[in-house]
């Protein structure tokens, strides 16, 4: 998984890392993109990165050229009303606890008949980085990593079946498919609006959701 360091202060791509990775997003947020699909910043435009992403899925799903996708997980793409046991931030701060954690999508509407549709998610724990505090009584410094294991000082994959990805009606009262992560499946729908409900198995890790495409055809 590449990841792109982006500015707080100016939302503007900084710089790319790929594994291995250590290193410090203090002042960034990170923006993951699978690696097989060799998508590299063009620009330092996130929108540019974002656009290019999404053609790069497309372009392995020829059949499915519509889709849905949300790389921030903040309001108003997350129905609060609707979910439970989490918390909104800005810029991936959004986190679903542990046991049963939910973050349910806006309505969403899917305009055409569709056969057969497609799903990626992303997402990751956070840790302080141990190393190198400074000496007793004054702070730690703000070196916070994402998916860092402070024990093999590295990086950890994120294993997308840590969340359970289902699409529920526009009510959030019906479960229509569960998501296959990474996998073409077949879904009879359409025309209509769903909403993509995202629930952490994890029963003592709180996650943030970093991203997630969903393709339809």
């Amino acid at each position: 998984m590449s990841k792109f360091l982006v500015s707080l202060s100016d939302d503007k791509i900084k710089s790319t890392h790929d594994f291995p990775m250590d290193f410090s997003i203090a002042g960034h947020y990170v923006m993951d993109v699978p690696t097989d699909l060799q998508v590299k910043a063009q620009t330092d435009i996130v929108a540019d990165l974002v656009a290019a992403k999404i053609t790069a899925f497309k372009g392995k799903h020829p059949a499915l050229q519509n889709s849905l996708s949300d790389e921030i997980l903040a309001v108003p793409n997350v129905d609060a009303a609707e979910s439970s046991r989490f918390t909104l931030g800005p810029n991936k701060r959004t986190i679903i606890f542990p046991a049963g954690g939910q973050v349910v999508t806006g309505v969403m509407a899917i305009g055409i008949a569709t056969t057969t549709i497609f799903a990626h998610w992303h997402g990751f724990t956070l840790y302080v980085d141990p190393a190198d505090y400074p000496p007793a009584g004054a702070p730690p410094p703000d070196r916070i990593l994402y998916n860092y294991n402070p024990v093999a000082v590295a990086f950890q994959k994120f294993n997308p079946v840590t969340f359970t990805v289902e699409i529920r009606d526009s009510t959030n009262t019906t479960t229509l498919a569960t998501l296959t992560p990474d996998a073409e499946q077949p879904f009879a729908f359409g025309p209509g609006n769903v909403r993509l409900r995202f629930t952490n198995n994890d029963l003592d890790k709180s996650y943030h959701l970093s991203d997630w495409i969903f393709l339809f055809g």
